[in-house]
């Protein structure tokens, strides 16, 4: 048995050159690693000791008493202090690997760094002085006289030695250790993919104010065109008439939401998922978190960030539309102008007009930048306060809260309502029947197209409350935190990609009414069950496989060919949004659905087919072509429960961080809000998108913070069909949008005759509009209804 004294000696040697040579390196990751290799030297070296004083103890015969007293200190005293130094050396790893994450999110100096490694190494030498010293200082305290020592001695040995449970203890602590620094690593690359997704959002606000800039330049250059133009000594109208031609194909519509989505899905996807973070060290302690940051980053994202950045997509598209609108506002007047040059008929538009819409254009767009730099600000607050790695370390908060839920509790606090008294009740009903007496004369000289202008301008909801308004329209899939119920419908359609896995068919039909839901269902579906194995299909769109690139037109047999051959080794979905879109006067729509069918047959064991189209439209492709038998199933979307809208309404009221109140200015108690949203339920007969946008129309803003419930289910849409009105709707019911050379096609010579003023008076009064394409589509607020209409009348099936 090597002697005690020695080996103290050596490990005292040890501690020390240990503690310079770790304490050589710079603050970093091979300063932790040096800390982390020596605690497991250190571990070992007391390790050794210890387990030498216990041999000492149980040597026959017998040490002398100085050296048998000693490794009884050693065993059953010196553990617990050699335990301590090991937990502070641990804690050092701990406080630096904390340091280090907050230096890299800039919430420390490279100088308070320092300052902490100077600390922690006179810490550490004061704990290694005394830990050294120790058995010294007890040996000197009981070595007054031998019999001290032989009582201390025949105590100890009528006691369990200590020194196992110690040694596991001991042992632990270096595993430990290396754990913090594994982690350390680990927290070191998701502290970057944070600061790469906040520098994400900034480049892409950056876009966004260069769009702006960009088309504020052009519309000034544009202006002062026309005016040297006009000005000259030769004006020109045509040549200005061909600029502003130029000008209008230049302006593309960015799709922002398209193109950010997918890319921070992959960003993302880089964070990891369930991750032991150790978040603080107490009282010896280390205490532990299991933090999905994947899951938090995106549930975050999708409540604080995406809402604010809808606003500012919204707001740059509609200054795009706006500006290709001036433009052509003003080639409208400038061939007006030229013809008149030409015929020699006095001018009916004024040359110093000319530039009018562009100036109000401008007017407009210096209003919204000010909007967006509030917003951009905002934004910006949220990244840097909280989308942060080192918020791990927020003493008893959450990772990534979500005020939404504070909402919520806010709503639940206010239980205990008072109910309103009988007689103020009783004063209400009187009133409402003198008023439902006015109503009444009033209502029977409105003509049918006041009527129904007045519907429109009823659903159209508060012009002024656009930030409460754009997270409610938003169309499509905007990520798991805002989806509820569903429940059903996913396992069915996981019980048949499951068995699709196994060999069998695989073609899914998603069927409803507009707005149920059929693209949300069928994203959710893409994004969660085939991530990356998802062809979009739509017309005139570009699909690219195995770097071959193809832009779709009206056949989809052709471009479900172009699939087939490039996905020989893929099992991909190819997802169909809107089969009534696949179609024009060239190729019917029963041609590309007789193609849809053909493909499903031969090829849905590899390929996954999902298909959404209105309920009308798959009745009536049924009686031509069975559809029935060519889907393995079908997913009708139409209903949704009272508590999911209920619980949809109130997850989208929440991530606008808006109050809602009552008529007497106090904030909504549960009651109130559970009767809100019942009368918007009721009127939207279950159908979850009609819910969300009356919900938005019948929301008033109070001011930034406040909103108020006005909600008038009285005004309905007045029956105005007869047989002309309902063929046109008909038609475009089932094609979801068109326009008039399709018409035309479709109803032959007797269009001009007959259905022309039809078209124009629906597009009048707001039942049909038209987009900046030229396209025409029902009026979004009116379509359901008008549905429901056209069912009475037997011009379609509505219904499911």
């Amino acid at each position: 048995m090597k002697k005690l004294e020695s080996l103290f000696t050596e490990f005292e040697d040890q501690l020390k050159e240990t503690i310079e040579q770790v304490w050589l390196s710079e603050p970093g990751e091979a300063y932790l690693e040096g800390l982390t290799e020596a605690a497991q030297k250190l571990s070992d070296g007391i390790i050794q000791i210890a387990e030498n004083a216990k041999k000492g103890i149980s040597t026959t015969p017998s040490l002398p008493m100085g050296e048998q007293f000693m490794c009884y200190v050693i065993n059953y005293l010196w553990p617990d202090q050699a335990k301590s130094f090991l937990i502070l050396w641990r804690d050092v790893i701990f406080q630096h690997k904390k340091a280090h994450l907050l230096l890299l999110d800039d919430l420390t100096t490279e100088e308070a760094l320092q300052n902490l490694k100077a600390q922690s190494k006179t810490a550490i030498e004061a704990a290694a002085a005394e830990l050294i010293a120790y058995p010294e200082k007890i040996i000197k305290a009981t070595a007054s006289s031998k019999q001290n020592m032989g009582k201390r001695m025949e105590q100890w040995k009528h006691q369990e030695n200590p020194w196992p449970a110690y040694r596991e203890q001991i042992d632990t602590i270096p595993k430990q250790c290396q754990g913090l620094y594994n982690t350390y690593l680990s927290l070191r690359e998701t502290s970057t993919s944070f600061l790469k997704i906040r520098e994400y959002i900034n480049q892409m606000l950056n876009s966004c104010d260069q769009e702006m800039n960009s088309i504020k330049t052009s519309a000034q250059e544009t202006i002062n065109f026309i005016d040297n133009t006009i000005e000259s000594p030769d004006p020109k109208p045509g040549k200005i008439a061909l600029r502003l031609e130029d000008l209008e194909e230049e302006i593309s519509m960015l799709h922002h939401l398209v193109n950010f989505t997918s890319e921070l899905e992959q960003q993302l996807a880089e964070l990891p998922e369930k991750t032991q973070v150790s978040i603080e060290a107490r009282d010896g302690w280390l205490l532990y978190k299991e933090i999905n940051f994947r899951k938090s980053a995106q549930q975050w994202m999708e409540s604080e960030i995406l809402p604010v950045l809808y606003e500012v997509w919204e707001l740059t598209e509609n200054i795009s539309n706006g500006m290709k609108m001036s433009l052509v506002n003003i080639r409208n007047r400038t061939i007006i102008l030229s013809a008149e040059t030409k015929e020699g008929k006095p001018s009916t538009v004024e040359k110093a007009d000319l530039c009018q819409p562009l100036l109000a254009f401008l007017k407009k767009l210096n209003a919204t930048k000010e909007n967006l730099t509030e917003l951009e600000a905002l934004l910006e607050s949220r990244l840097q306060s909280t989308f942060r790695l080192s918020e791990i370390y927020t003493q008893g908060g959450t990772f990534l809260p979500i005020p939404l839920e504070s909402t919520i509790n806010q709503l639940k606090l206010n239980q205990n309502v008072q109910l309103n008294r009988i007689q103020d009740w009783l004063s209400q009903q009187q009133k409402v029947l003198r008023r439902f007496k006015t109503t009444v004369e009033r209502e029977e000289s409105l003509s049918i197209s006041e009527k129904i202008v007045r519907y429109i301008q009823n659903r159209s909801g508060d012009e002024t409350n656009n930030h409460y308004n754009s997270i409610f329209l938003t169309k499509g899939y905007i990520g798991e935190s805002f989806w509820v119920g569903r429940a059903e419908e996913l396992r069915h359609i996981e019980s048949l990609i499951n068995n699709w896995k196994n060999g069998f068919r695989g073609a899914v039909a998603i069927t409803g009414q507009r707005f149920a839901g059929k693209s949300l269902f069928g994203d959710l579906v893409a994004n969660r069950y085939f991530p990356d194995e998802v062809i979009r299909l739509l017309p005139n769109t570009t699909i690219k496989l195995q770097g071959r690139s193809m832009t779709t037109t009206y056949d989809l047999g052709e471009a479900l060919d172009f699939i087939r051959k490039h996905t020989l080794n893929a099992r991909p979905l190819v997802w169909i949004d809107d089969l009534e879109l696949w179609w024009d006067p060239t190729i019917p729509i029963s041609q590309n659905v007789r193609a849809l069918r053909k493909y499903i047959d031969n090829y849905s064991s590899s390929i996954f087919f999902l298909v959404s189209m209105g309920n009308w439209l798959k009745v009536h492709l049924n009686r031509l072509l069975e559809m029935d038998f060519v889907f393995q199933a079908e997913i009708n979307v139409d209903q949704m429960s009272a508590e999911e809208i209920r619980e949809a309404i109130l997850i989208r009221h929440g991530a606008t961080h808006k109050n809602l109140i009552d008529a007497e200015q106090n904030e909504a108690s549960p009651q109130q809000f559970r009767k809100m949203t019942g009368r918007i339920i009721k009127a939207s007969e279950g159908n979850i998108g009609e819910a969300l946008n009356r919900w938005s129309a019948s929301t008033q803003r109070i001011d930034e913070d406040r909103v108020t419930f006005s909600f008038t289910g009285s005004i309905i849409l007045p029956n105005f069909i007869n047989t002309e009105t309902g063929l046109v709707l008909r038609a475009i019911m089932m094609e979801k949008r068109t326009n008039e050379y399709r018409l035309r096609k479709l109803f032959g010579p007797v269009f001009s005759e007959k259905y022309s003023s039809v078209l124009q008076r629906l597009i009048n009064v707001g039942i049909l509009t038209r987009q900046l394409d030229g396209w025409l589509e029902i009026n979004e607020l009116v379509v359901n209804d008008l549905g429901r209409m056209l069912e009475r009348k037997r011009f379609l099936k509505f219904h499911k």
